[in-house]
């Protein structure tokens, strides 16, 4: 049961339930809503950080928002230990206080002025320290886990690091539930929302009359394929992301069992004729996942692509009679839109690096004029190909 009158330790004063007010009528209700909608530990954290915050604001009526480091609980428990408690505990109640009227500051900032005044262990904020403390906050929130037969007991304190005053609340919940908070502690570890990350991937289309899988197919086989480009992702919300990406493009566009080439450049010749493609590749996708368990997602990618391509063409073997790079004639150059549609599965390995892999249809029809050409008797004008085609593509991500 949760204390709601608590003494503070330095005055012996008693507080009594405090009178709420507009600004933390707010606070108290998106308090309770998350207290109804999360875990156990959840509903524990919110009773906890809704007392807390209006203890201090009974007696604080300052304009602005006081900065708050949370620091890691310490916990004590034979059942307990090596489950990420602390950490648990820690990321709870940063999350419940970000809803308040303080100012959270990230512990990262904080983690050596920890380590240093042993916070983890104390939570007491020395006159020694307590200057350098001031510099980054004005309030400490500490607290500790104890486990007492089929329960576990929390207790959590608010320190003003200028003065040493603090206040205090406490709840006690059963193992079990306990437990189970953990455990949705973890899956919501794997579902960030508001998180930054980085993906390399490939990508491989059969497109073409003749597709290949290869990464540089053979003369008369066509294909496209994504060398390893980069893809900035933002995932708002642990079902949506959005992201956009760069990556080189090569393959065969197109294959002509015969093309002649005639003798204004004095070496006639006829045979098997590639078109090549090679450019740079713009592609702006969404993700929409579904969480089967913590560690595998199954998603859906809509997404559209933008490419910038140049097109050359090849006799096999090659005598100099093609076009483009290395070869007569100019270079031709084309830019398309396309779009994609694609369903794929990530897998998580850790919370913040997973591994993936997406199939689905890509459509990216090109069409270039070839008047300039005028050696090759029987090339189309203009010279029209997919670039599209059923396509895979495995990937690593790096979540922040």
């Amino acid at each position: 049961m949760t204390c709601w009158n608590k003494c503070n330790r330095q005055t012996g004063k008693q507080l009594q339930r405090y009178p709420i007010k507009f600004h933390h009528t707010i606070f108290l209700f998106l308090s309770i809503t998350a207290g109804i909608a999360g875990s156990p530990v959840t509903r524990s954290v919110t009773q906890i950080a809704e007392n807390l915050s209006g203890q201090h604001a009974q007696e604080n009526s300052k304009a602005l928002k006081p900065r708050l480091a949370v620091s890691e609980f310490k916990v004590e428990g034979n059942s307990l230990q090596g489950k990420n408690y602390p950490r648990l505990l820690a990321d709870e109640f940063t999350s419940a206080f970000s809803r308040s009227s303080f100012v959270l500051v990230e512990r990262a900032d904080l983690a050596a002025l920890f380590k240093e005044m042993e916070l983890e262990q104390t939570g007491l904020v020395e006159a020694e320290n307590r200057e350098q403390f001031l510099e980054a906050a004005d309030y400490l929130l500490y607290g500790t886990l104890l486990e007492s037969g089929e329960t576990a007991t929390l207790t959590v304190k608010l320190t003003d690091a200028a003065t040493g005053k603090q206040y205090s609340a406490s709840d006690s919940m059963s193992l079990s539930d306990l437990a189970k908070g953990r455990e949705s502690y973890l899956d919501k570890q794997y579902q960030l929302g508001n998180a930054a990350a980085v993906s390399i991937f490939t990508e491989t289309t059969l497109s073409g009359e003749n597709p290949s899988a290869l990464p540089i197919p053979a003369i008369d086989q066509t294909g496209i394929s994504i060398l390893p480009g980069i893809e900035l992702r933002y995932r708002f919300y642990p079902w949506l992301a959005l992201s956009a990406g760069f990556s080189r493009v090569y393959g065969h566009a197109q294959y002509f069992e015969t093309m002649t080439a005639d003798a204004s450049l004095g070496t006639p010749q006829t045979g098997e004729f590639v078109v090549i493609i090679d450019g740079s590749s713009y592609v702006f996708n969404s993700y929409f996942s579904m969480a089967v368990n913590r560690h595998v997602h199954l998603f859906l990618m809509p997404g559209l692509e933008y490419s910038m391509l140049s097109v050359n063409g090849y006799f096999n073997p090659s005598r100099g009679n093609g076009f483009g790079t290395n070869e007569v004639g100019p270079i031709l150059y084309t830019e398309n839109f396309g779009f994609r549609i694609f369903a794929g599965t990530e897998v998580f390995a850790t919370p913040r690096l997973s591994f993936s892999f997406k199939a689905g249809y890509t459509y990216l029809p090109i069409s270039v004029s070839t008047g300039a050409i005028q050696h090759l008797n029987n090339l189309p004008d203009p010279l029209e190909s997919d670039l599209g085609g059923f396509t895979w593509s495995p990937a690593v991500t790096v979540y922040f």
